[in-house]
């Protein structure tokens, strides 16, 4: 897939002729670029759909760049996530961690049937709640907010 990025604005029909994913025209502001990154993703999940690879394993973890490193997180180990601008803390069974990526990607790279959002802030791993009182749901020594929206989506899920 292609996204192209020049500062010249008259290579844009022939970008989207030749099928690019998007086109950026110099300066590049943050928000634009990751819109490109959205189309981008958009597309590589319809091609997932229309393509599933079941010979394949299933991944049972996924890399979040930390820092100069790339961090393994097992799904086993991830409690839940807190978003915080353009990052979101990862809070894992040992230790805390900050990804520069939104939430929203985040959500997408883990699997529907055990991670949920509750909150526009909060992505919880539902395995690992151990009660829900009210509008919190506790993950450990966590108490995590639900937001009126996502509470029936919740419920669905964990069969109540």
């Amino acid at each position: 897939m292609v996204v192209f990025t020049t500062a010249h604005a008259h290579h844009a029909v022939e970008g989207f002729a030749l099928n690019a994913v998007d086109y950026l025209l110099k300066p590049i502001t943050k928000e634009r670029f990751l819109q490109a990154v959205y189309k981008v993703q958009e597309r590589l999940q319809n091609k997932l759909a229309q393509y599933p690879l079941t010979q394949q394993p299933v991944a049972d973890y996924i890399f979040i760049k930390q820092d100069a490193k790339l961090v393994k997180v097992l799904f086993a180990d991830l409690l839940f996530a807190e978003a915080q601008r353009d990052f979101t803390y990862l809070f894992l069974k040992q230790k805390k961690l900050l990804a520069s990526m939104h939430l929203k990607l985040l959500e997408d790279l883990l699997p529907e049937n055990s991670f949920l959002r509750v909150h526009r802030s909060f992505l919880i791993n539902t395995t690992a709640i151990t009660a829900i009182q009210g509008n919190v749901v506790e993950i450990e020594k966590h108490a995590i907010p639900i937001g009126a929206s996502y509470k029936e989506k919740l419920f669905s899920l964990l069969g109540m």
